[in-house]
C-alpha cells in the first residue's frame, strides 16, 4: 500500500463512485463524510488513481484498467482525445495551511516531486500534485490564481468546501453515542443554505432522554425524540436548547485583529524575496570573481543568507500568531451557553485544611478502635 493505509471498505465505495462519476463526466461532485471517517485518505486515493493512469479532463471515455495502491477492482480512464498522454495537474485546495501541510508531507508522499505547495511569491507551472489555501491564491496585493489559465487544472479537490461555497445556517448538536458502536463521541448535524456568506448560526442541542447518559446500539435514538427539535425548526427562538451566534460580528472583530500580523507576514515575505535577489546576483559575481575577491563576496552571501533566514522566520512567526487570531473562530463546536455550569472549585487553602481536618478525625478513630482491640486482648 502506497499510502501506509489500506481504505476502508466505505471509504473504497466513496472511492469508487465518485471516479465513476468524474469519467462519466460529472463537473461538479460533493462528497460528504463525517468526521474522522478518512477524507483525507480517499482524496489521495482519488488522485493517485488518477495521476497513475494518466487521466486528463480533455480525456475522453476509453475503458482500461487504472493503477490502485489498494489493489482494488479496475475502472474506467480518460485518454486525451488530442493523442496527448501525460499526467493530470490536480490541486487539493482548502482555507487552512494546516489541512494542506500536513497531508502534503504525510499522506500524499508518494507524489514525490511532483507536490508542490502554491505561494503568493512563488509559482510554479511545471508540477502535477499541487496543494494551495485561498489566501495565497487571491490577496489583496495579488491574484496568483491568474497565473494559472482557466483549464490548467484536470482536478480540484477542495477540503472543507462547506466554507467557501454555502452558508452555515443550523447546527444541531447531538447526544453522545448517537452512531454507536462506529463512534462514541458526540456529534454535530451541520445545515446550509445556497449563495451567500454565512451570516447567522442556530444551535439546537438534542437532549438525552431523563435517565439516560448517552446513547448506544442496543438504545438507539429513536425518532420521535427528535419531534421538539422539528417544532423548533419551524419557529425559531432561543430557550434552553438553541441559540444563536452572530459568525459574521465574530469573523469581523477576529479578521481586524489578525490582519496587521497578516501584513507584517506578507511584508517579510517580499523582503526576504529581495534578499533573495540579491543572493543570486551575488552567486553570479562570486562565480565569475578572482580568488582574492571571493573570500569578501563569500561573506557578503553568508549576511544576505542570515538576512533572508531571519525574514523567513519573521513572516512564520507573524503569520502564526495572525491565524491564531483569525482560524479559531470556524470552530463550531460551541458548548450550550445554558448549560448549568460545572462545580464551583473551592479555594485551594480552604481544600487543604478540610483534608487535614478529616485526617485528624480519622486518627482520633483508630486511636479509638486500638483502644478497644487492647481491652478485648486483655
Amino acid at each position: 500500500m502506497v499510502s501506509g493505509k489500506i481504505p476502508r471498505y466505505y471509504q473504497v465505495i466513496a472511492i469508487n463512485l465518485i471516479i465513476e462519476s468524474i469519467l462519466l463526466g460529472q463537473k461538479r461532485i460533493l462528497a460528504t463524510m463525517a468526521t474522522g471517517t478518512g477524507k483525507t485518505c480517499v482524496a489521495f486515493q482519488l488522485c493517485w488513481k488518477l495521476w497513475n493512469s494518466r487521466w486528463t479532463n480533455s480525456s475522453g471515455t476509453n475503458l482500461d484498467a487504472y493503477n490502485s495502491p489498494a489493489g482494488s477492482a479496475p475502472g474506467m480512464v480518460r485518454i486525451s482525445r488530442t493523442g496527448e498522454y501525460r499526467r493530470p495537474k490536480i490541486l487539493f485546495l482548502a482555507d487552512r495551511n494546516i489541512l494542506v501541510d500536513d497531508p502534503m508531507a504525510k499522506m500524499f508522499a508518494p507524489f514525490g516531486d511532483a507536490r508542490y505547495k502554491i505561494s503568493s511569491s512563488d509559482v510554479s507551472q511545471g508540477r502535477e500534485m499541487y496543494f494551495g489555501i485561498y489566501q495565497a491564491l487571491t490577496n489583496a496585493s495579488s491574484d496568483v490564481f491568474r497565473q494559472y489559465r482557466p483549464d490548467f487544472f484536470d482536478l480540484i479537490i477542495i477540503d472543507e468546501c462547506r466554507r467557501g461555497s454555502s452558508r452555515n445556517d443550523t447546527i444541531v448538536r447531538l447526544p453522545q453515542g448517537v452512531f454507536a458502536p462506529y463512534t462514541d463521541i458526540p456529534a454535530n448535524l451541520l445545515f446550509f443554505q445556497r449563495g451567500g456568506p454565512t451570516e447567522t448560526i442556530w444551535y439546537y442541542e438534542q437532549p438525552l432522554p431523563e435517565g439516560r447518559k448517552k446513547y448506544s446500539k442496543t438504545a438507539p435514538l429513536q425518532f420521535e425524540e427528535l419531534e421538539p427539535a422539528l417544532n423548533w425548526w419551524q419557529n425559531r427562538e432561543g430557550n434552553p436548547q438553541a441559540w444563536k451566534v452572530d459568525f459574521a460580528g465574530k469573523r469581523a472583530i477576529a479578521l481586524a485583529a489578525a490582519e496587521p500580523y497578516w501584513q507584517r507576514a506578507e511584508s517579510e515575505r517580499a523582503a526576504a524575496l529581495a534578499v533573495g535577489k540579491q543572493m543570486r546576483e551575488l552567486e553570479q559575481a562570486l562565480a565569475a570573481a578572482s580568488n582574492s575577491d571571493k573570500a569578501a563576496l563569500q561573506t557578503q552571501l553568508r549576511d544576505l543568507k542570515a538576512r533572508q533566514q531571519a525574514h523567513d522566520a519573521a513572516a512564520k512567526s507573524a503569520q502564526s500568531e495572525g491565524d491564531a487570531l483569525y482560524w479559531p473562530i470556524y470552530n463550531l463546536d460551541l458548548k450550550n451557553p445554558h448549560a448549568k455550569e460545572g462545580l464551583e472549585h473551592a479555594d485551594p487553602k480552604d481544600l487543604i485544611a478540610s483534608m487535614r481536618s478529616h485526617e485528624s478525625e480519622v486518627m482520633r478513630l483508630l486511636g479509638e478502635i486500638e483502644a478497644l482491640v487492647h481491652e478485648v486482648e486483655q
